[in-house]
Formats: structure tokens, sequence, C-alpha cells
């Protein structure tokens, strides 16, 4: 039990020690802005903590998706129907999209 008990410790203390957010370049939208470029897709698939943490394990994968796009030179990033939210079952999540650049 306390093995278990240090477990949850660590992953909760793990999850809560993230770095200070940055002002992000790259903004999260519902559909492509009207005049907008398509400048790539991205994908990015993080390997969680199982079902428990879906929503900090998606929250990763959709840093990374938009850490991706801001290095494609993106303004704006529009994720796939079934990739923007977190998923219930599995361990993994992946946040995919495409991403655009508004002049």
């Amino acid at each position: 039990m306390r093995i278990l008990a240090v477990y949850f410790l660590c992953v909760f203390l793990n999850s809560c020690a993230a770095p200070a957010a940055r002002e992000r370049t790259v903004r999260l939208v519902e559909s492509k802005p009207a005049g907008a470029t398509d400048v790539g897709r991205v994908s990015v698939t993080t390997d969680g903590k199982g079902a428990l943490f879906h929503r900090l394990t998606f929250q990763k994968a959709l840093d990374g998706a938009m850490n991706q796009a801001e290095s494609l030179g993106a303004t704006h990033l529009v994720l796939d129907k079934w990739y923007n939210e977190p998923l219930f079952w599995g361990s993994s999540q992946t946040a995919k999209g495409s991403a655009y650049r508004l002049r």
C-alpha cells in the first residue's frame, strides 16, 4: 500500500512540476482562417500513465503539436475531428491537425 501511495505522489509531483507557460505564437482554432495558407500537418503521440491521466497526457500531445506548428511558421492550428480532445480509453494520446499561416 505504501508503494502505491509513493507512486501516485511521484506521478502527481511530476505533473505539477511543469515549466512556466510561455506565450505562444500559434492559436488553436476550430476552422481554417480566411486567407490563410496551409504550411503543413502536425502530429504528436505521447505515452501516458494510464487512463487516469488521459487529460494530462493529451495536454502534452497538444503542446507538442503546437510546438511543431510553430516550427513550421504557422499562426493557427486546426485539430482533426478525432484528435481534438483526450480519449478516455488507451494510455497514449494523439494531437493531430493542420497548421496555417495568416498573413
